[in-house]
């Protein structure tokens, strides 16, 4: 893990330094400027650090300031940052937290109190990112499942539409009133090929559509001008060429 340290005051700087250096890989700025510096460089790079030591009040470019900057740039937002302070009350911490820091550290360091934070920082930065990459992941995998069943649905919808048009074709229209005229006493298996039937394909063909309107007339919602006998008559030949009886014994 890379901590960066930032602090104009040369003793406290050797302090952190000796204090994190055996646990983690530390980099030093000595002021606001180097700091802006240091972070431009590392940010949006592998080698860019986890957590930040800020000191709050430096000459030249306060805490304050180096802050806002560094948060204005892009990939700077996950890195957190604990704000060095010479004294802690109600309004340094409002300000600080306001800021976007994650705590604050009192000087003069008490350095059981200043590896703690860190680690806990660390530690919480961690399971940030962590969370972060699984839900992008198992935001990727919704995303792929929903195009998976879109495109199925839409495969169905094209299937379904093949079956209503045949559904509505006159042909099995005619076989089914037929079969419900007849359930009383129902018809004899169909052919097992209009080869078979004693009437040509074509011929039955040929009644398609006079065979629709007779449909409509055995309905009662047919309105067309055609003679009721001649439908009657039409209806009749339909049935007889669609499902033939067999001839009777002998």
């Amino acid at each position: 893990m890379h901590i960066l340290v930032v602090d104009d005051h040369l003793p406290n700087v050797r302090m952190l330094q000796e204090l994190l250096a055996g646990r983690y890989r530390v980099s030093v700025a000595h002021s606001g400027i180097e700091a802006l510096g240091a972070m431009r460089e590392l940010i949006g790079t592998s080698d860019k650090p986890d957590l930040v030591l800020l000191d709050m009040q430096m000459v030249g470019m306060q805490g304050w300031q180096v802050l806002s900057q560094w948060r204005a740039a892009e990939d700077s937002a996950g890195v957190p940052v604990i704000f060095l302070v010479n004294k802690i009350d109600s309004d340094t911490e409002r300000r600080a937290y306001q800021a976007g820091v994650v705590d604050c550290i009192r000087k003069p360091f008490a350095l059981p109190v200043v590896l703690a934070k860190v680690e806990q920082h660390l530690l919480l930065s961690k399971q940030q990112l962590y969370i972060e990459h699984q839900l992008r992941e198992r935001t990727a995998q919704l995303s792929d499942a929903l195009q998976q069943t879109r495109q199925q649905h839409q495969a169905h919808s094209q299937d379904f539409a093949g079956m209503s048009q045949v559904l509505r074709s006159p042909i099995n229209a005619i076989l089914g009133l037929s079969h419900l005229l007849s359930s009383k006493n129902p018809p004899p298996r169909r052919p097992t090929s209009w080869a078979k039937s004693s009437t040509p394909r074509t011929s039955c063909c040929a009644w398609s559509t006079t065979c629709s309107t007779c449909l409509k007339w055995k309905l009662g919602v047919c309105r067309c001008s055609m003679c009721p006998s001649t439908r009657k008559s039409c209806w009749t030949t339909c049935i007889a060429l669609c499902c033939p009886r067999p001839s009777a014994k002998a």
